[in-house]
């Protein structure tokens, strides 16, 4: 299946052919089928769903506005947990977002959870995965 680029998808938003819901709603289905396979350390439903109401009545021209965007579990994040793959961290919550979260909230993406990594990201394969 062919995917349309970056660019694409933000003509299609700013033109009114897709909605940021109706993209972010896609995103969220697929995010629920393979739950199996523990992509994701931290994903919470409806903080996305604040987030696209926020957006939908926001009339700036953000550059990423309504992308969603899934940060690994490295970076600080306000609102959602941090723990850099590690049980040690498990309800560690920053009270600060991190400068490259930031930038990419000010352009309106949409942080749709925090994706799994090695332990303190010290590895290639997941093999010390939060999940182990």
């Amino acid at each position: 299946m062919n995917k349309p680029s970056l660019k694409k998808t933000l003509e299609d938003i700013n033109s009114k052919k897709i909605s940021i819901r109706e993209l972010n709603q896609d995103y969220l289905k697929k995010i629920k089928e393979k739950e199996n396979l523990n992509i994701f350390i931290h994903f919470d439903e409806q903080n996305i769903l604040k987030q696209i109401d926020k957006l939908e009545k926001d009339n700036s021209s953000k550059k990423l506005k309504g992308i969603p965007i899934a940060i690994k579990d490295l970076f600080c994040t306000k609102n959602m947990p941090t723990t850099a793959g590690s049980k040690i961290l498990e309800n560690f919550n920053p009270t600060y977002e991190s400068f490259v979260t930031q930038k990419l909230l000010d352009e309106g993406s949409i942080f749709v959870g925090k994706t799994n990594l090695d332990e303190f990201a010290m590895g290639s394969a997941t093999n010390t995965s939060f999940f182990w």
